[in-house]
């Protein structure tokens, strides 16, 4: 019994200590990652939105382009609000991913503090790691309203909300959808899994509710769509 408490001690020791070596290892690489010049896409497309904002450029019709516009409508704010310097981007790119980890640990948190404080400074070394290649590239982009269809789906069940819930779902894939369309998949399985989570809410007129509901995400998402076109 002794052995085993000591190992057991051991390993919590051991837990905290690589906890705390992945907090300064992420805290660095953000610190020496502003020494980074940008490149790849995202130079390109915050370039674009330079053309947009300062030159009155029109997108598909003095930029050949085949990117989604909602990738442009980023960077676009990003150039009104913060300019358009490498430090400028860094600075957004803090902004994205500080919203990320507050998605990240309500999403984790119920599995326990230390398991979202852990989510969190893994997805940070990670996409630090990955380079500024991918920083506020289209991928990265996606990333957040997706996550963020997870974290209603995870705190919004058998509530009088529901309503909201299902069209802000629509709502956040189509914002995806228009960064990179095929993401657009993942929208039937986050439905049918709410669905399925809010059975116990919908005993009463089940298939009224599972139609009413699945029109709700649907009109969220054309919405945004018709906006984009329009």
């Amino acid at each position: 019994m002794k052995k085993s408490s000591l190992y057991l001690a051991i390993i919590q020791k051991l837990k905290y200590f690589v906890l705390i070596v992945l907090t300064v290892v992420f805290l660095l690489n953000i610190l020496f990652s502003f020494n980074q010049r940008l490149h790849s896409n995202m130079a390109h497309m915050h370039y674009v939105a330079y053309l947009i904002n300062e030159h009155k450029f029109v997108l598909y019709r003095d930029i050949f382009d085949i990117n989604m516009p909602v990738s442009y409508l980023f960077h676009i704010a990003i150039g009104k609000l913060l300019g358009y310097s490498d430090t400028a981007l860094h600075i957004a790119n803090l902004i994205w991913l500080s919203i990320m980890f507050v998605v990240t640990w309500l999403i984790m948190k119920p599995f326990g503090r230390l398991v979202a404080f852990a989510s969190c400074i893994l997805f940070g070394c990670i996409y630090i790691y990955t380079g500024n290649g991918l920083y506020l590239e289209r991928d990265t982009i996606t990333v957040l309203p997706i996550a963020t269809t997870i974290l209603l789906s995870v705190y919004m069940k058998n509530t009088n909300l529901l309503k909201f819930k299902y069209f802000f779902i629509g709502v956040l894939f189509a914002v995806a959808a228009l960064v990179k369309p095929h993401l657009i998949i993942g929208l039937p399985v986050l439905i049918i899994y709410n669905l399925i989570n809010d059975f116990d809410n919908n005993k009463t007129n089940l298939v009224g509710n599972y139609i009413k509901n699945i029109l709700l995400s649907l009109s969220g998402f054309s919405l945004i769509i018709i906006i984009c076109i329009i």
